[in-house]
């Protein structure tokens, strides 16, 4: 993935973190992958908490059924998710993730997207717990220019779940 790309999600992110959570983290992005740490994008950096190692998944056929599909609708563009399997595609990404990456402890998986609805509250809630091996998961739910958006806790950090901020 493009590492620019990679930035702006990952800022994001951090900023939505920060904001709900009262944090002062930065981002590092990884620009040594390959040599480094495989498994990390970015870094969450912050003077007085642990550093954040972030992976960040995009454009897997999962999440182009998961995000839906944009649909015209007048002179508008609105999202139509089909909620029939879509706990069970999260599940999906999450489990192909894990047999992925070899340091899944200390890894927060950010599930990302481009096109995508958002979730509330209540639906957000819905998404089963399950004793996942990742420090957390989110869901990066971004408009483009990856300036709007939520981020849903599917394992949060805090142990919080179903959070949307």
């Amino acid at each position: 993935m493009d590492k620019n790309k990679e930035k702006k999600i990952s800022d994001f992110f951090i900023g939505r973190l920060n904001q709900y959570h009262k944090l002062k983290y930065q981002i590092d992005v990884n620009l040594k992958e390959n040599l480094r740490d495989p498994d990390i994008d970015a870094y969450a950096i912050s003077k007085n908490l642990w550093t954040l190692n972030l992976q960040i998944k995009t454009g897997e056929p999962e999440l182009k059924k998961f995000f839906g599909v944009s649909e015209k609708k007048g002179k508008t563009r609105i999202g139509i998710i089909s909620t029939k399997n879509i706990f069970e595609d999260i599940e999906k990404i999450i489990r192909q993730a894990e047999k992925q990456y070899s340091n899944k402890k200390n890894l927060v998986l950010l599930i990302a997207d481009e096109f995508s609805p958002s979730f509330d509250q209540g639906f957000a809630r819905k998404i089963p717990r399950e004793p996942y091996e990742f420090k957390g998961i989110y869901l990066v739910k971004l408009k483009n220019p990856y300036d709007e958006g939520q981020v849903v806790a599917i394992k949060d950090i805090f142990g919080f779940h179903g959070e949307v901020f």
